[in-house]
């Protein structure tokens, strides 16, 4: 190339955000722009004078495969060449851009822009959409992700429906027998089998989608942390020490997003110790003051520490760790402690990663505590006396209907029954309208085809704002 023809060149394409290669017939680079050099992760000016293929390393995204030879799909008869996108560009470092790429003929501008039949060069644009395509990526991974969750919460809630009908008929059962006989014992055996198995369901509850917004509801944590660990763990050839809080104070949070924090947080330890390992896990009460060194809030609050013996994060990564593409250093495993911190932050708290490479990572959590606790149990002493009044219950499965009348049944209580909102609206007014209302209602927030219990209970409070 003349040294005319490169100064105007680099006028012309030395501002261009898309990377810019012009080589010689063979393929010999002659210029490269300074946003090819930026994308390559490589000096100015190091370019020229080498091979394209060598420096401009593409991939196909299916194959992995690298492509070469494509310089010569550009003849006379065919002037230019486009990659489909995305194709996979691999710079100095090893790092995948996504990238879309065309191919031209330099239409014979080394020869004093006569025109011939022959190719003098070619011109390269390369356009790295890495950011849009992993937006995308997210994108269809999220609605995926809800699709899933969607179907996986329908079949939970009907197991679970399923569950409590066999769990309600054994207990009934219970209470006919002397507990020092052999049958009381295998239903009580028989009853913590079937706790166990609706405990698994409520985890696989918590990880399907819903849109409602939070649900803050007032939780003691050490009890849900150790279920939820054990249940990502499952299967895994890592282990878990516990050393919790005995008085940890309770706090008000949504229970699914929690759970979420705490499904990544311990994923991603896991894929940090391919080998094994063992996550050590704290619980703790902390009193933050005024005018602390970190500028949190004051206020009591509770603390969760998640310790690993994994590979570790590099120091100049740390800053990154957040950011929704970060990954880890162990097979390019993608981690989203991105909606972790949003999680975290949307319930007012705080998160510190520390880690170094070979020392492992340690994840410390605080979530604002209420200084009220709930008590561990709340039982019923069915013994002790008869409960008297009316229960209404609305549900849209007949066994879940049948068990809790049996069972209030059982304490003395008048049940009535509904299939749906509208029709337990109808049956609370008319027993209000004779001065003989409800003395609770329990029901199901979510019916097939008709109201739910969130828009019964709104109605509910229209009718009557001491209803329980």
């Amino acid at each position: 190339m003349s040294l005319f023809l490169e100064e105007e060149f680099s006028k012309v394409f030395q501002k261009f955000h898309e990377g810019i290669l012009i080589t010689d017939a063979h393929g010999v680079i002659l210029y490269g722009n300074p946003a090819i050099t930026s994308i390559l992760d490589v000096p100015p000016n190091s370019l020229q004078n080498k091979h394209l293929y060598r420096e401009l390393k593409l991939l196909d995204r299916n194959s992995l495969k690298i492509h070469i030879g494509y310089l010569d799909l550009i003849t006379p008869s065919n002037l230019e060449y486009t990659f489909e996108f995305p194709t996979i560009l691999l710079d100095s470092l090893g790092h995948d851009h996504f990238v879309e790429v065309n191919v031209h003929d330099m239409k014979n501008l080394t020869s004093n822009h006569v025109k011939s039949k022959e190719i003098s060069g070619f011109l390269i644009t390369i356009c790295d959409r890495s950011k849009e395509f992993q937006m995308q990526e997210v994108l269809q991974k999220n609605l995926r992700l809800k699709s899933l969750g969607s179907i996986l919460g329908g079949l939970a809630h009907d197991y679970n429906n399923i569950l409590t009908t066999i769990l309600g008929n054994v207990s009934l059962a219970k209470l006919d027998l002397p507990k020092t006989t052999e049958l009381w014992k295998l239903l009580t055996d028989a009853e913590d089998g079937i706790e166990k198995a609706r405990e698994m369901t409520e985890q696989l509850l918590t990880f399907s989608i819903e849109e409602e917004g939070a649900k803050l509801e007032l939780l003691q944590m050490n009890k849900i942390l150790k279920e939820i660990v054990n249940f990502t763990l499952s299967g895994s050839n890592v282990t878990c020490k516990f050393e919790f809080a005995d008085d940890l104070l309770s706090a008000k949070l949504d229970k699914a997003q929690i759970n979420q924090v705490i499904h990544q947080i311990i994923i991603t330890a896991v894929q940090a110790m391919p080998i094994g390992g063992t996550i050590d896990i704290m619980t703790n009460n902390v009193k933050v003051v005024p005018n602390n060194p970190k500028k949190f809030l004051p206020g009591n609050y509770i603390q969760f520490t998640f310790q690993d013996q994994g590979i570790g994060i590099p120091e100049e990564d740390l800053p990154f760790i957040f950011d929704p593409f970060a990954t880890n250093q162990f097979g390019g495993q993608r981690i989203d402690l991105s909606m972790v911190k949003s999680i975290i932050n949307q319930h007012k708290g705080y998160i510190d990663v520390q880690s170094k490479l070979g020392e492992g990572t340690r994840i410390t959590i605080l979530l604002p505590a209420e200084v009220s606790t709930l008590p561990d149990e709340i039982k019923l002493a069915v013994k002790s006396k008869k409960l008297s009044g009316k229960i209404l219950i609305m549900d849209d499965e007949e066994i879940i209907r049948k068990i809790l009348s049996k069972m209030l049944a059982q304490l003395g209580l008048e049940v009535h029954t509904a299939t749906k909102g509208e029709e337990a609206i109808l049956l609370y007014q008319d027993f209000l309208q004779k001065d003989d209302p409800f003395k609770a209602v329990i029901l199901d927030l979510t019916v097939r085809g008709g109201m739910g219990g969130l828009a019964c209970i709104k109605e509910l409070l229209l009718l009557d704002t001491s209803v329980k």
